[in-house]
């Protein structure tokens, strides 16, 4: 059980003495992991990568993984499962509602994110409000809603994205 026998944590760490791509990690079996993800992420030239959060610790091996692709993108995490592993490698999180973002380990997970804690942001499912009463659209607005779509398009154009 890679859980507890400490293999994932064994991996990053093996990632993170390397400092470069994954073609520099030891032992062999770690960089042919981390090596069959970049060598179909890297061409990609992502500006962001959105992962699905498990809640396995294989999660950081492909978090960390994404840190270290040239496009540098931002990382961010879904979290449709409300148990995400701690320790992330992340720039913010992504709930579907403010009860996911609070419950079941997403507070803690947001704040022993490496390297640093991060933000969880409530992105609502979208919705077609041409059918709601006048005025319904500016609930949705900057104003009313900032830990929304607004606040992470300005993380990503911060980041020149």
């Amino acid at each position: 059980d890679c859980f507890k026998d400490g293999l994932v944590e064994f991996m990053l760490s093996r990632l993170e003495e390397a400092q470069t791509v994954p073609a520099t990690v030891t032992p062999a079996w770690v960089r042919k992991v981390y090596s069959s993800m970049y060598d179909v992420l890297a061409p990609l030239s992502p500006d962001a990568v959105l992962i699905a959060s498990t809640g396995y610790h294989q999660d950081k091996t492909i978090s960390a993984l994404c840190k270290r692709l040239p496009s540098n993108p931002v990382v961010a995490f879904d979290l449709p499962n409300p148990y995400p592993v701690l320790g992330l490698t992340a720039d913010f999180f992504l709930s579907p509602s403010v009860t996911v973002s609070t419950i079941n380990g997403a507070p803690e997970a947001a704040v022993t994110a490496r390297p640093s804690p991060v933000q969880t942001y409530v992105l609502p499912p979208s919705v077609d409000s041409s059918f709601l009463a006048a005025g319904a659209e500016e609930l949705l607005s900057e104003e009313t809603c900032p830990n929304s779509i607004h606040a992470i398009k300005e993380q990503l154009r911060s980041r020149g994205c």
